[in-house]
């Protein structure tokens, strides 16, 4: 059992006069405090450590925090929230704005001292990984039977408070005031994993913050409850904000599946040009408007994907991946949800044109504008194609468009290295993730991952790769190296020498994208080489090994490939 679970459970339930509790004895007592709250689907350890981890935030310096922090804090904890507003808040949630981070953690930081603990024990994690002044912040190299550092120790003793002040709302009824603290305690104990690198826990709060979230919508019509199935659903932007954190993180989960595993997100309407009652966009003001409305049509490609194996299971099994036959209607929601695209892309291009040239190339609003060209570009290959989900040969037609995606990426490279005032400096050996790049929300490793391996043009999926190299920040739940790694293995598996006769030009320069003569230099891959719905599996607490899952042609099953050896201070 990971030691920073069991000083948990231990310093929480330890008997006045005792010396310890054992921790078998103290683990179920803490996982029945949560599972009234909808957190814990198992009752097993694993799913009970998911639970006992911090917080995150954004925004200015909140004067009703600090007040509360002044009634009884000492320096030290201070010190730490003082990090935590000025520095993990305004870090973690990257590119795009975030209301639930610019307002609501240190709103609920005022009122929730449960809040208010997670915050400083996310903030000593966060602060030693980038001050040096933990050998092993957040406990990422540390196994399970080692004890934990004095900064861990603080970061218990804050967690261990911040769960004890949650047991009134999980054991009271559950109202939506409840709800609300149960679901930001979630949606910070999601960051707090990632940024130890238990990444598969993380997950497994996704998926039970979720549940909760489907329980809300089942009993809409009771007094107090909460009606998610649209976006302004309260009247109190407060859901809105803990909504769009939670479709963000699902969303970001999704794409890294296969379209053979993909399925809609309920947050947000299913079919693109409906907007749950509301208004269609005709105008975006700003990057988060736009990247709502990109968010629905990622949705809609999602469902339609789903709707299409469906009716491949009903017409004819047998014919697997290989089927051309497609009902009128999934046809017609395809052409519309492309019609949606195309409009995405003018309303874009026109926010574009009011923003200055200053703007669009050394500032925080031209990153955002350009990784949003990225996602649409993203969004618009997985439309062309999910109507064949498990054909990886339909990938061949949209190589025009991975080459914009390369061109989008290098782009994004520069605008962010002049925006920056940090430079890229590698992580120290032996040290953990760096957490001075690190992020929760969606950047540039999606796209530059689907890339890699689903564009079988081996001049385009190498600069992919390459450009993953190029950086060692994390992103949520994957980290620049460790795509990098799995997409190369992906590549030399299915490649298997077939280039070995050919200059395939691997010294390029970095961020260079392939004329069109280099295109068509190097005959296409052919399909029994290829592997159809990749998968790869992040596995170990913290994460140590990457399985990359996925069927053979001739096979009719996924099965484990291989598996790669990864550490995150590779």
């Amino acid at each position: 059992m990971d030691k920073f679970l069991e000083l948990t459970f231990c310093a929480h339930h330890r008997p006045s006069g005792s010396g310890r509790l054992n921790a078998t004895r103290a683990a179920p007592l803490v996982a029945g405090v949560y599972r009234q709250a909808g957190f814990v689907t198992d009752t097993g350890f694993g799913a009970v450590e998911g639970i006992i981890t911090g917080i995150g935030s954004r925004g200015p310096c909140n004067t009703a925090v600090s007040s509360i922090l002044a009634l009884n804090a000492t320096d030290e904890e201070r010190t730490y929230f003082d990090w935590f507003t000025c520095r993990t808040a305004t870090k973690l949630p990257g590119t795009f704005d975030s209301e639930f981070w610019n307002k609501l953690i240190l709103q609920a930081s005022a009122s929730e001292p449960a809040v208010l603990h997670a915050a400083v024990a996310l903030s000593s994690i966060h602060k030693s990984g980038i001050t040096g002044t933990s050998d092993d912040p957040g406990g990422l190299r540390r196994c399970g039977h080692c004890a934990p550092d004095e900064q861990e120790r603080f970061a218990l003793r804050h967690y261990v408070k911040a769960t004890s002040h949650l047991q009134p709302h999980f054991l009271a009824d559950r109202n939506r005031a409840s709800c609300r603290v149960a679901l930001i305690a979630c949606l910070v104990f999601i960051s707090l994993e990632l940024l130890r690198g238990h990444c598969r826990t993380a997950e497994i709060h996704l998926q039970n913050g979720l549940g909760i979230l489907k329980e809300m919508i089942l009993s809409g019509g009771e007094k107090g409850s909460i009606d998610l199935r649209h976006r302004n659903f309260t009247g109190d932007p407060t859901d809105d904000w803990i909504v769009q954190a939670f479709s963000r993180l699902q969303l970001q989960c999704e794409l890294y599946k296969p379209p053979s595993l993909q399925g809609p997100c309920f947050l947000v309407p299913r079919h693109p040009g409906r907007q749950g009652g509301n208004p269609v966009i005709v105008m975006f003001y700003n990057s988060n408007e736009a990247w709502l409305e990109l968010e629905r049509l990622f949705n809609a490609i999602f469902y339609l994907t789903q709707q299409t194996r469906r009716e491949q299971q009903k017409l004819n099994p047998s014919l697997g991946p290989h089927i051309k036959l497609h009902s009128p209607q999934l046809v017609e929601q395809q052409g519309l949800l492309r019609t949606e695209l195309a409009r995405w892309l003018s309303k874009y291009e026109a926010l574009g044109r009011r923003l200055s040239k200053v703007e669009l190339h050394s500032s925080a609003a031209g990153k955002g504008i350009q990784l949003l060209r990225v996602y649409h570009t993203l969004a618009d290959i997985m439309a062309q194609t999910c109507l064949k989900p498990g054909d990886e040969m339909v990938y061949d037609n949209c190589t025009e468009q991975f080459v914009l995606l390369l061109r989008q990426c290098s782009e994004l490279r520069d605008i962010s290295a002049s925006s920056d005032p940090m430079p890229l400096v590698p992580v120290a050996p032996g040290r953990g993730v760096d957490m001075t790049r690190t992020v929760i929300d969606m950047g540039w490793i999606a796209p530059l991952y689907y890339a890699a391996v689903k564009c079988r043009v081996h001049r385009v999926r190498t600069r992919a790769v390459g450009l993953l190299e190029s950086t060692s920040h994390r992103e949520g739940i994957w980290d620049c190296k460790s795509a990098a790694r799995a997409a190369w293995k992906v590549m030399e598996l299915e490649e298997r020498g077939f280039y070995k006769e050919f200059d395939t030009g691997h010294e390029v320069p970095l961020g260079s994208v392939p004329k069109p003569g280099e295109l068509s230099a190097l005959p296409p891959l052919p399909e029994k080489h290829r592997i159809r719905d990749v998968e790869v599996v992040l596995s170990g607490v913290p994460t140590d090994r990457l399985l990359i899952f996925g069927t053979r042609e001739g096979g009719d099953e996924r099965t484990c490939i291989c598996e790669i050896d990864v550490k995150l201070s590779d």
